[in-house]
């Protein structure tokens, strides 16, 4: 395989800490790609949110599939799929699943991911 594919297998999902469950498709650190920002896939299955959070860096949402709504700093909008959301760098933020079935996202955070820049509230 070429150093510039990965295959999903290879993106375990986990469970992040605000407790929304994570597939990180591309991260510049374990990758060992040279980019400024990661990628993930995020779920949220029927009845959950993420807990409040705010992180150092900026996230950009685009919806796959699914209702949620997002609250950044008090605001509150709805997300279904093909809607693409900004969350600023510093924004305290959570997703609260809506509907019947579960919400799937892509997340680029840049710069790229770190968990200690990550403060659950």
């Amino acid at each position: 395989m070429s150093r510039y594919f990965k295959a999903a297998q290879e993106s375990p999902a986990f469970l992040a800490g605000d407790a929304t469950l994570l597939q990180e498709i591309a991260h510049p650190l374990k990758d060992n790609w040279p980019i400024g920002y990661s990628l993930a896939k995020a779920q949220l299955d029927v009845g959950q949110s993420s807990l409040p959070h705010r992180l150092k860096s900026s996230e950009l949402y685009y919806v796959l599939s699914g209702t949620a709504s997002i609250f950044i700093d008090g605001q509150e909008q709805t997300l279904q799929a093909g809607d693409c959301c900004l969350v600023p760098a510093q924004a305290e933020q959570y997703v609260q699943q809506k509907g019947n079935q579960p919400f799937h996202f892509l997340c680029i955070v840049e710069p790229y991911w770190q968990e200690n820049d990550e403060d659950v509230l």
